[in-house]
């Protein structure tokens, strides 16, 4: 037994402008927002897996977080002004993209700049700092008290 589906609508006329609206099961509609896009800065984080291009240069990363693979368009002299070779490195991006305001999908992604990753402590800062953190807690006797406190378990 074969049954025809019908499609049910509603159909409006505009009297001013001379157009018909017309609404059917099929009709799908998207609100003014669902379809915002807005200028972000983001830090990217993944390996290289392509890099170059003579007409549209660009680098190919992979994304640590989700594993997805993002185009990220560059300049010839932000490539080549590299010092070492980015190719399967794993490496931080900082981008310019258009982010979309509710699925956070990202497009026109542009390459600001490579940040430079270092494995190495400057234990001079790292000195400073703990120098800086004793000064500012000194008259707290116990930290974990402290922090009980501001939770009101005191």
């Amino acid at each position: 037994m074969s049954e025809e589906l019908t499609e049910r609508g509603f159909s409006h006329d505009d009297e001013v402008g001379g157009r018909t609206l017309r609404f059917t099961n099929s009709s799908q509609f998207q609100h003014g927002n669902e379809n915002a896009w807005v200028a972000v800065e983001k830090y990217l984080t993944g390996r290289v897996v392509n890099a170059g291009g003579k007409q549209d240069p660009n680098v190919h990363l992979v994304l640590v977080d989700s594993g997805a693979t993002v185009r990220i368009s560059a300049s010839e002299e932000q490539l080549g002004g590299e010092k070492e070779n980015q190719l399967y490195k794993d490496v931080t991006l900082r981008v310019h993209a258009e982010q979309h305001v509710r699925t956070k999908a990202l497009r026109n992604i542009r390459l600001i700049q490579f940040l430079t990753q270092s494995n190495e402590v400057d234990e001079r800062a790292l000195e400073n700092l703990w120098k800086k953190g004793r000064e500012a807690w000194r008259d707290v006797a116990s930290a974990s008290g402290w922090v009980e406190s501001l939770r009101g378990n005191s």
